[in-house]
């Protein structure tokens, strides 16, 4: 075997275990944040704070997190990809253990803010960058959907769990468990080489006016998001009080949500991304509009279910362009915009919904703002 072909060998095994290592972090990690995420909004009213006091905090995650990501970028340089991740993902588990522990130790909200979005920004691009640089060109509808299945199924399968924890253990129980799966995941991550590539990160490289197609498209993905994610869930509580509940259907979309996911990574090459975009888009929007309707716990199951759906169509093809760009562009200065964008567009949203408490009921904020995001779901077809 010649050195050069022995050299590409040698990289492309290098290569796959570090896919390994990072799809199976990836995955136990959001196991373990989706047994309670959904939760603690809701734990947080629960336990006697204002709807506004919710809002600014979650506003509060995106503002720490802002900033952070520049430091993220730097700290991928100096101490890789994988450390990172390590890093973010064990920042999570302070996070956890702060709510925990809120009960006794009364921790001001900035604080429990602060690590989660440590996790956001240090996690994130971290795994961005070693995804990216990890696939196959040749193989990444495949990868991307597989990895996104592997997510819906973990952030599918975890509330239903995660709630039945809480209803039948406590809160806390469910806490001290998704913590324990976090330092699970870190464990790979702090052994074996990486493909990260050592270099000064410098925002300047990055051409704004070529990119700012895809900024605005994350920007608007960071809007349904949070809607989703935050909203719907807090709204849910109000027509189903336990967590047990709210986690059941909360995975409801986890069996036609993987199907779709792996069958779309599988064909976009052939059909086109933006045509599984266009189409996920859609099928978002109409749930979105269903979600202003919901009356009872029947509606929550559909709504979820045909959600879960379009996010599937149109998650799998939108992230396979994002790593497309990454490839054109400079890559640590364009995936640390990115989740900057996100962070920006989470930001202006809960300081929107923090300002509205003050004039509406919170019923009514959790709408007004679904009815705000809903449109935010073409932007998504904004990205090259």
């Amino acid at each position: 075997m010649s050195i050069r072909l022995a050299h590409h060998a040698h990289y492309h095994h290098l290569r796959m275990n570090e896919m390994g290592r990072v799809v199976w972090a990836h995955f136990v990690s959001t196991f373990g944040m989706s047994l309670v995420s959904v939760f603690v909004p809701i734990f947080l009213l629960k336990s006697g704070y204002t709807f506004s006091d919710v809002m600014l905090y979650l506003a509060a995650l995106g503002l720490f997190s802002l900033p952070l990501q520049l430091v993220a970028a730097k700290l991928v340089v100096r101490i890789r990809a994988n450390h990172a991740m390590a890093l973010g993902i064990a920042g999570k588990a302070v996070f956890l253990i702060l709510l925990m522990t809120l009960g006794s130790e009364s921790w001001p909200l900035w604080l429990i803010a602060m690590f989660w979005a440590v996790w956001r920004a240090f996690y994130w691009v971290a795994f961005h960058i070693n995804f990216s640089k990890t696939r196959s060109r040749k193989r990444e509808g495949k990868q991307v959907g597989g990895a996104a299945a592997l997510k819906t199924l973990a952030g599918g399968l975890a509330p239903a769990i995660g709630g039945i924890v809480a209803t039948s253990y406590g809160i806390d129980i469910a806490y001290g468990l998704a913590a324990g799966l976090l330092v699970v995941a870190l464990v790979p991550l702090l052994h074996g080489q990486e493909v990260s590539v050592r270099r000064p990160v410098q925002l300047r490289l990055l051409h704004f006016r070529k990119v700012w197609r895809d900024l605005f498209a994350n920007v608007s993905n960071g809007i349904t998001t949070s809607s989703e994610i935050i909203m719907w869930p807090i709204l849910v509580s109000f027509l189903i009080p336990s967590y047990a509940g709210i986690g059941i259907l909360s995975s409801v979309v986890v069996l036609s949500s993987i199907a779709v996911s792996l069958y779309v990574g599988r064909r976009e090459g052939k059909r086109g991304k933006h045509r599984y975009i266009r189409e996920g888009v859609f099928v978002t929007t109409i749930s979105d509009v269903f979600r202003l309707l919901a009356q009872n716990a029947t509606h929550v199951f559909g709504i979820n279910l045909f959600g879960g759906i379009g996010n599937s169509l149109y998650y799998t093809p939108f992230v396979t362009k994002y790593y497309d760009h990454a490839d054109e562009e400079p890559r640590l200065e364009y995936l640390t915009a990115m989740e900057m964008a996100h962070e920006v567009a989470w930001s202006l949203f809960f300081l929107l919904a923090f300002a509205l408490s003050f004039f509406l009921s919170p019923a009514t904020v959790l709408l007004v703002c679904i009815a705000i995001a809903t449109p935010f779901n073409f932007g998504i077809r904004a990205i090259r």
